[in-house]
């Protein structure tokens, strides 16, 4: 007769019985328990998690392709493991993982007493919960007794487990501590000084090239143990919907070193001096500030750094005479930094060598865009062109027909992660999330045509565009936003135009392959010294 077993080991078990130490002493348990019962457990039938938390039940491999394969069936008569807190430590998550095995007609045996684990009656219940929740009880008690213990080491200037870049652990004594890796810390340093002078964080990864992330260069950017000041418990483990994961502790519950010991510990860690630390985070609540946001404190659009966006026009303009980016730059300190046409000037190639004001071509796009979307001529013009395009997309037969060709594509993918996952394969969020986008387009599917459009909402989502305030950071932010990706400048008329796409703006989604329905040219020249620089 044929039985299955089921081990799981994590870092607090080898903190609370001999048995949790190794899942492999486990199978061992097993197989005796299985040739009592006159069963044998074949090596492909022995299912296991090797350091995975008794409070995880998602991101665990060998519990999900168990459950897999007794969906799949036939199933077992039997499922070894050594007692109930291997399946978990979670009262709820066990229970339910329990019914499922039992429901599939599996009998459960724990070889440490070798009693069969039952759900059968309200009498089984109680007693499987009452040691589900002894369980969970102590991995409590496990994990607050770790964190006491790497609190006080933290205190004390002692090194905690987790690696930091820029430094290397060294024994001292009973403990262990950490200090400066040289090499590392030449990275660290040439990340603070590029910061502080004016790069952004994909400009530094690009410079480094040494496979670093935007998210890593953040890291490193905000942690102060590099001016010698480290910081524990900026975070906390939670538990949701059967899966670990982290959240944000507030900075008052912050936990730093003791105050004896922090001079020698801030001599032994900073790599940056706390004047280039300043400087940078100086800088990166400058631009932080820049941030377009909702009322809600909702991101609306990134800045580009400083270094690489103080005038306008920079890229976004095109020369009207052979469509190259425009660039500003200063040949005659007296008239100041003027836009001229970069192939011209690079290569030799462009038939425009003309320049134009920097300042009078930045002031004029900035004072247009001051009065740009939120005005009725534009709201009866894209009230009008939602409507025409709600009512060509319905009368199109293609738009359905693409939305059912995207539909299949997702319902195909689901149903080749679905199997991943049944074979025991790691697939992350990826099929969550393709569920929830064949859903939406079953949605869409679904409802019927709109085409009564609600000009009110139109006007309020278009005052929600923050006026440009003068700053070239924020005037970019808001030429994106709108959809404006390319100005064309006669640098001889001093004439600018662009298109604006409001689709994304008040959520219409356009079809075609074109920007979006919703176009509206620009227009300007010159401003006249008395108008103070208003078209």
């Amino acid at each position: 007769m044929i039985a299955w077993s089921y081990a799981r080991k994590s870092s607090e078990d080898e903190r609370t019985n001999e048995d949790g130490r190794s899942v492999a002493r486990q199978f061992e348990g097993c197989g005796v328990q299985a040739a009592k019962l006159s069963a044998v457990v074949p090596p492909e039938r022995e299912y296991g998690d090797d350091g995975i938390s008794g409070a995880e039940f998602v991101n665990r491999p060998g519990l999900q392709k168990l459950l897999a394969d007794l969906k799949r069936g036939p199933a077992p008569k039997y499922l070894i493991i050594s007692e109930p807190s291997r399946l978990g430590r979670e009262q709820i998550e066990t229970a339910y993982v329990l019914k499922q095995i039992t429901d599939a007609g599996v009998r459960v045996f724990g070889y440490l007493d070798g009693r069969e684990i039952q759900m059968g009656t309200s009498q089984d219940k109680l007693m499987f919960s009452v040691q589900a929740m002894a369980a969970e009880s102590e991995r409590e008690r496990g994990k607050q007794r770790t964190r006491d213990a790497l609190v006080r080491k933290f205190k004390r200037g002692h090194w905690t487990g987790q690696p930091v870049f820029g430094y290397r652990p060294v024994r001292v004594g009973e403990h262990s501590e950490l200090v400066i890796d040289e090499q590392q810390a030449a990275t660290v340093r040439r990340i603070f000084e590029l910061c502080a002078a004016g790069y952004g964080d994909l400009k530094i990864v690009q410079t480094l090239n040494d496979g670093k992330s935007k998210d890593w260069v953040r890291g490193v950017l905000s942690n102060r143990i590099y001016i010698g000041d480290p910081i524990y418990g900026t975070s906390r483990a939670v538990e949701k919907g059967g899966s670990l994961g982290r959240e944000r502790v507030p900075q008052d519950d912050w936990i730093h070193v003791d105050a004896d010991v922090r001079e020698s510990v801030e001599k032994r860690l900073r790599i940056v001096s706390p004047e280039t630390w300043a400087g940078v985070q100086k800088i990166r609540a400058a631009n932080r500030a820049k941030y377009l946001r909702k009322p809600d404190g909702t991101l609306k659009g990134k800045p580009e750094s400083v270094s690489t966006a103080r005038f306008v026009a920079s890229a976004i303009g095109r020369c009207h005479a052979c469509g190259g980016p425009l660039g500003a730059t200063a040949k005659n300190p007296k008239t100041g930094h003027r836009y001229y046409c970069v192939h011209h000037m690079t290569k030799g190639t462009g038939p425009n060598g003309v320049g134009l004001s920097a300042a009078d071509l930045d002031a004029a796009i900035i004072d247009r865009l001051m009065s740009f979307p939120a005005n009725d001529e534009v709201i009866d013009y894209l009230t009008e062109g939602i409507r025409r395009a709600a009512k060509a997309d319905a009368e199109r037969p293609d738009v359905r027909a693409n939305l059912e060709a995207e539909a299949a594509k997702l319902e195909a993918a689901v149903e080749r992660l679905t199997d991943a996952v049944e074979a025991g394969q790691p697939v992350g969020d990826r099929l969550k999330l393709r569920t929830s986008e064949l859903e939406a387009v079953k949605a869409k599917l679904a409802e019927p045509v709109a085409l009564d459009l609600n000009r009110d909402v139109i006007a309020e989502r278009l005052a929600q565009i923050p006026l440009a305030n003068g700053d070239p950071l924020q005037a970019r932010q808001i030429l994106r936003l709108i959809g404006v990706d390319k100005l064309t400048v006669n640098t001889s008329t001093s004439e600018f135009s662009g298109d604006a796409d409001f689709s994304g703006v008040v959520g219409w989604r356009s079809g075609g392959g074109h920007r979006g329905p919703l176009r509206l040219s620009t227009r300007a020249r010159r401003p006249r010294a008395d108008r103070a620089r208003r078209i």
